[in-house]
Parts: C-alpha cells; sequence; structure tokens
C-alpha cells in the first residue's frame, strides 16, 4: 500500500481527490490546454521511477495495464501531458490502494458429469486510438475456472482502416495466445 507514497507525495497527490477512472485517455480531456514541452532531465528520471513501478504491479492490477501501457510509450522523451497522465493515474491508485488481483477457483459439477477444463478469452479493442500513430489497441483477458489467468493491453502493430479491421486484429491476437495457453 505505500509503495507509490514517495510519488504520491511528489507530484502533490497525498492529500488530492482520487479519480474513478484509470485510463490515460481520461486524462488527455484534463491536458488539453497545458503545453506539451519536454521535461527536465531531473523529471524525467522521476517519470521513468513511477512507471517502472506502474509495471511491476501490472500483474496483479488488470485494471491499470492499459494506462501503464500508454505512459510507457513515452520513456523516451515524456512531455509535461505526460507528467500530468501519470499524477492521473497516480490518483485512481490512491483511491483504490485496497485493490487487488483474487485468484479463486468456480468450479461446480453437476453430478454424473465429467469435468472439462475450459478457458474463456474475451477481446477488445479501439480503432484508431493513438492520436500521433492512429494505431489502436488490443486487450484481452483469459479466464481459467472463473478466474483471470493471463491478460494484456498492447499497440497493434499496423494502424487499422476501419473499426471492423482493428476487432478482426484483435481477434486474431487472442486466438494466438489461446493457442499458446491451451
Amino acid at each position: 500500500p505505500d509503495y507509490f507514497e514517495e510519488d504520491f507525495e511528489h507530484y502533490g497527490i497525498s492529500k488530492a481527490k482520487s479519480t474513478l477512472i484509470p485510463g490515460a485517455q481520461s486524462a488527455s480531456k484534463i491536458v488539453a490546454g497545458e503545453s506539451d514541452d519536454p521535461v527536465s532531465e531531473e523529471e524525467h528520471k522521476r517519470f521513468r521511477k513511477s512507471v517502472g513501478k506502474l509495471l511491476w504491479i501490472v500483474p496483479i492490477r488488470p485494471d491499470i495495464a492499459y494506462a501503464t501501457k500508454e505512459l510507457s510509450r513515452s520513456l523516451v522523451q515524456p512531455k509535461r501531458s505526460c507528467i500530468s497522465k501519470l499524477k492521473y493515474l497516480l490518483k485512481y491508485l490512491k483511491g483504490t490502494k485496497s485493490y487487488k488481483l483474487m485468484v479463486r477457483a468456480e468450479f461446480q459439477l453437476p453430478s454424473g458429469q465429467v469435468p472439462t477444463l475450459d478457458l474463456d478469452f474475451y477481446v477488445y479493442s479501439d480503432w484508431a486510438g493513438c492520436q500521433m500513430t492512429r494505431r489502436s489497441t488490443t486487450g484481452f483477458v483469459v479466464y481459467f475456472l472463473g478466474s483471470i489467468f493471463q491478460f494484456a493491453s498492447r499497440t497493434q502493430a499496423t494502424p487499422g482502416l476501419s473499426s471492423s479491421e482493428a476487432e478482426l486484429y484483435a481477434i486474431g491476437t487472442g486466438s494466438s495466445e489461446g493457442i499458446s495457453i491451451r
């Protein structure tokens, strides 16, 4: 729980109100009028450290996977807007410290049936979600016995020409992951 206290202090959000949405897209509405100048060397170092901490906890916090992926894209040369997006995500973490990934098998078998171990896959994509590259994001989650087994949020390799193409690419990614897990 105290893993991000140093970041809360540094960015001045220790006493700030928490947010309800983790995503960087939500923060972009807030930073629209802000200058997009590069940050100082010291601030760049702090940004990399904070994003590194986020990457460390993503495996147990699927809710921040997309926002962390988007922040990771700015590690080489973060701008002021990236710092604002990081603050927004930290405010979300501040309000959701008690959230955790629960792994609990849900396995009920009607009498006389043979057990099957099914994997349930769900995939999603946005269309041209990145304003700069026009690339979409694929998200997928795999459930095994009712618990999250694997999840990811990835930028698609090529820009899709339609939402259908982006969805098809996401289905291909989900199918590929499913085959490798099976």
